[in-house]
């Protein structure tokens, strides 16, 4: 089945960090389909590998059709690549990553209150 590529927004390294960069990419789709609604009927958005000379990375593409003789909806592709594009470049995924995250030793009980 052949792919679209829409986006990608990945902060991490494939596959070290595989669990952080699906959490984006299941992020994206789902704000891809409340704005652009639902792919096509025989297309599907999903998370794909793209092929790169110093290695493979992962990207938001909408997959469609069962061969290339069949052409992929491109009003829908188009659509999906713009609010893709506006939505990745307002969020800091760096400050999102889990690694920016740690327990906060809570010691005082005003900080709790």
């Amino acid at each position: 089945m052949p792919w679209e590529h829409i986006g990608d927004n990945f902060n991490g390294y494939w596959p070290e960090d595989s669990k952080w960069i699906s959490i984006q990419a299941n992020l994206a789709i789902e704000y891809l389909k409340f704005i652009c609604g639902d792919p096509p009927e025989g297309c599907k958005l999903d998370m794909s590998m793209r092929e790169h000379e110093l290695g493979d990375y992962p990207t938001i593409s909408l997959w469609w059709g069962d061969d290339l003789s069949q052409y992929p909806p491109m009003e829908y592709v188009n659509k999906c690549q713009n609010v893709y594009d506006a939505w990745n470049s307002k969020i800091n995924w760096s400050e999102l990553s889990p690694d920016n995250f740690r327990e906060k030793d809570v010691d005082d009980e005003s900080e709790v209150n």
